[in-house]
């Protein structure tokens, strides 16, 4: 599977926010995640407006729906979302609430971040994800969901995968 503009840009903020941890920065994972990627939606290129928790640099307002949200507006109402996102460091299963969340969204691009132990728990995650995405009636041909695992072990690493439902 081929990532897009988008995905490759989040994936590789995520990789620099795994590898700044690694360089000794300490920060809130979440607030740190969902501050740049807030920050990565005012990118010239795209210049979306941003939800997020908290509302951090780059958000245009607190938490919609998501825990971060991009969005597109006519001046009116909502014409578009680019991106939803969840993040769930303690999830339970692939069935999770947060998880829930996006197989409803009507977004480009839905990305679930959750944190597990080992690559073999990511891997377990992330498939009983695409399964429960493919049990999902209103599921469409090529809704699009990355999948970021943190994997915590002695030094964090992330797991990607990228579903686009056929």
């Amino acid at each position: 599977m081929t990532y897009d503009t988008v995905e490759m840009a989040i994936r590789s903020t995520l990789e620099e926010i795994v590898d700044d941890w690694n360089a000794g920065q300490r920060f809130d994972w979440t607030q740190e995640i969902v501050t740049r990627i807030c920050q990565l939606s005012k990118r010239p290129e795209w210049n979306y407006g941003a939800c997020a928790r908290g509302q951090p640099l780059g958000a245009d307002y607190g938490e919609w729906l998501y825990d971060v949200s991009w969005y597109v507006e006519d001046g009116q109402c909502l014409t578009h979302l680019p991106l939803v996102a969840e993040c769930e460091w303690g999830p339970d299963g692939s069935c999770d609430s947060d998880f829930q969340k996006l197989l409803q969204a009507r977004a480009d691009h839905r990305l679930w971040l959750f944190r597990v132990p080992t690559l073999e728990a990511a891997d377990e995650m992330i498939n009983g994800c695409k399964d429960n995405v493919k049990r999902f009636h209103p599921s469409q041909i090529g809704d699009r969901y990355l999948f970021s695992a943190l994997v915590w072990n002695k030094t964090p690493s992330l797991r990607f995968d990228l579903y686009v439902h056929s």
